[in-house]
């Protein structure tokens, strides 16, 4: 999952651009946008555009994403109003410092030797049953913080803008970004250096292979 912004960021950057490595005026941008759109097209890349879901909550054992409405009669409750798809990035923050989780299976999970102790978590486990999301953290929180939450919503965009997060293979990234770069290259005046053209001739002709390879096994 990338954001399209950071795909134009680093098309441009590519190209060494005075000016638009790290941040690229909008109708720039959206020009680049617009490129990458036709080359998506063209190539026949089928992705999910989703919007990324994010939430701080407050450290505790057991946090709750998403509401329970099953029951009319009851209060709705649960820690965050939404419950996302998927999570790929817990940090616990506390005294200034964020500690990346590692964010284990129900198999690594079960393996870890755990013992009755408290401090700063360093692995998590999310179960994805209903209503909820489930977070569960060891070692157990001993000290006071707060947890930020990185995933996917469940919204899907129905077109790409800059904010989207593309969903497409991880080896097809570079190729993207190379191709994009060369395919803006002339409309910014640039001459695209060789070592471009040659990582771009070569990851085209993996993601087409790629391409070509799933249509036909699915015939």
């Amino acid at each position: 999952m990338i954001q399209v912004n950071e795909i134009v960021k680093q098309a441009f950057a590519m190209l060494n651009v005075f000016g638009y490595q790290e941040n690229p005026d909008f109708n720039s941008s959206t020009l680049a946008l617009n490129q990458l759109k036709y080359m998506l097209d063209e190539w026949s890349i089928r992705y999910f555009t989703y919007k990324k879901f994010e939430a701080l909550v407050t450290a505790k054992q057991g946090i709750l994403l998403g509401t329970d409405t099953t029951n009319p009669l009851l209060p709705v409750s649960g820690d965050y109003a939404e419950r996302p798809a998927s999570i790929n990035q817990i940090t616990f923050e506390s005294g200034g410092i964020n500690y990346d989780l590692a964010v284990k299976t129900y198999e690594e999970y079960r393996q870890i030797q755990m013992q009755n102790v408290f401090g700063i978590p360093d692995s998590a486990y999310v179960l994805y049953d209903m209503p909820y999301v489930t977070i569960y953290f060891y070692p157990s929180f001993g000290v006071a913080g707060n947890i930020r939450i990185i995933g996917r919503d469940y919204m899907i965009e129905d077109d790409i803008q800059l904010s989207t997060y593309l969903d497409v293979p991880r080896e097809f990234v570079t190729g993207i970004i190379s191709n994009l770069a060369l395919q803006i290259a002339p409309m910014f005046g640039v001459t695209p250096p060789q070592d471009l053209i040659t990582r771009a001739s070569a990851t085209i002709r993996h993601i087409k292979h790629s391409q070509l390879m799933k249509n036909v096994k699915r015939l």
